[in-house]
């Protein structure tokens, strides 16, 4: 019965996999549109609740870039990726552990990179490195820890998305920004630092002031 569960996962991740050889054919403004978060929450509460025995949490690095353009990551190393990651999940349980831990390695830091490029949404890169954990974590129990973890990780950066985007759409934001770059030349025109203070100190309480001012400390 285990058996026959991590070949449904594996097929299952293989068909993320293989979706993402579509997503990357798809028109780059679509490719880049802001993931809904709450619909990444879903879909992997419905992963965690299919027949695989440890849950699939739902996401956050975690960290995606939304905002970039998803033409900054080659295309032929995403297509590499993707042919690499399908390879991996329909292969991974007929491979010995300490191969199965090297490939999900290598295929975790092509993944970062193309994550921080903005090549990949929330949701795609929270299921495959779930996945990854699945397959590279004997013990069910770890498995469980680990992929939490890897979803507070994801709701902590989705969180700070919110609360930057808020943030930049406040004027009293806007003029921080301003007042910020003013501060930062005058501090390092400045000859002598006042009241004994080195230079980066001096900076620290200026601009903690200014934030105070005008955010009421709300950075």
């Amino acid at each position: 019965m285990r058996a026959r569960r991590t070949t449904i996962i594996g097929l299952t991740l293989a068909g993320v996999a293989a979706g993402w050889a579509l997503h990357l054919s798809r028109p780059t403004a679509e490719r880049t549109k802001p993931t809904d978060d709450r619909g990444v929450v879903g879909e992997a509460r419905e992963t965690r609740d299919a027949p695989a025995d440890p849950p699939a949490p739902a996401p956050a690095d975690a960290p995606t870039h939304a905002g970039k353009s998803a033409s900054s990551v080659d295309v032929q190393a995403r297509a590499r990726f993707n042919e690499q990651a399908r390879e991996f999940f329909a292969q991974a349980p007929a491979l010995s552990p300490e191969e199965a831990r090297q490939r999900a390695a290598d295929l975790s830091q092509e993944l970062s990179r193309i994550e921080q490029s903005g090549g990949l949404s929330a949701g795609e890169t929270f299921l495959l490195r779930a996945g990854l954990i699945r397959y590279t974590v004997a013990d069910e129990q770890q498995q469980i820890t680990q992929i939490r973890a890897l979803k507070e990780r994801y709701a902590a950066a989705a969180r700070q998305r919110t609360a930057l985007s808020t943030a930049q759409s406040d004027p009293m934001f806007q003029l921080y920004k301003v007042r910020e770059s003013q501060i930062v030349a005058e501090t390092l025109s400045l000859q002598t630092i006042p009241d004994g203070l080195s230079r980066d100190e001096y900076l620290r309480r200026r601009l903690q002031t200014e934030r105070e001012r005008l955010l009421g400390g709300a950075m």
